[in-house]
């Protein structure tokens, strides 16, 4: 389809590479063939040309994709999250459950019903890179300025709590961010590892404290989620 997302050489082969593909292959056998076969019936009926709009796009793969992975009781399009305007309206706010959704939607508006969701969708990699660092840097009260000018704030216009301090979790978060960096200037793998290489004393305090390169680990692992930079 035009506008590709993902490589289709990452689509056939390097996501099986995968280690979160691979574990759950292993440990959810016949749930991950049965999601592979709802994928297989939401693209079967498109052509490799085929053209579709956004609002499209998000009703003939998006919605069905989601409803496969098992969010179909609990998808809300267009939430709104900011209390004044429209500054901040990601594409899905996901809910745990179809009772969770209910709850919310019995909230008069979107920037309260938000706070019961789960998880959101969005297309744009500044939203993912202002929630990575929100993340990273608001965890102490003294940040909530800087949170507020975020919009990282409830209904009321208040400054949400701080996020709590876990060292996998942002370790996670950094990888992302850096695995995002190196595919946005075109660098592989190959290009990744060699310059990562360059920095030996945090090989040496991951192999000292983890017994691997882990750095070097998560941020080579969250590359290859994206699609070939080739």
């Amino acid at each position: 389809m035009q506008g590709q997302l993902f490589s289709q050489d990452f689509l056939l082969r390097g996501i099986a590479l995968t280690p979160p593909y691979q574990a759950v292959q292993q440990e959810n056998a016949v749930e991950f063939a049965e999601f592979l076969q709802s994928l297989q019936r939401i693209f079967a009926a498109r052509q490799a040309d085929s053209f579709l709009n956004e609002a499209q796009t998000e009703q003939e793969i998006i919605d069905p994709v989601l409803t496969a992975l098992g969010w179909g009781d609990g998808i809300f399009a267009q939430v709104n999250l900011s209390s004044k305007g429209r500054s901040d309206v990601p594409d899905r706010l996901l809910f745990a459950s179809a009772a969770a959704k209910a709850t919310a939607m019995a909230l008069l508006k979107d920037d309260q019903r938000y706070r019961h969701g789960l998880a959101i969708t969005t297309t744009t990699l500044a939203d993912f890179v202002t929630a990575q660092v929100l993340a990273l840097t608001y965890t102490a009260h003294d940040m909530a300025p800087f949170a507020r000018d975020l919009g990282h704030v409830d209904g009321a216009g208040t400054v949400l709590p701080p996020f709590v301090w876990d060292e996998d979790e942002r370790r996670a978060r950094m990888a992302a961010l850096d695995a995002l960096f190196f595919w946005l200037y075109g660098l592989g793998a190959d290009d990744a590892a060699y310059i990562l290489g360059t920095f030996p004393i945090v090989r040496e305090q991951d192999i000292k404290a983890f017994g691997s390169f882990r750095t070097q680990n998560d941020i080579l692992a969250t590359l290859a989620l994206l699609p070939s930079s080739q």
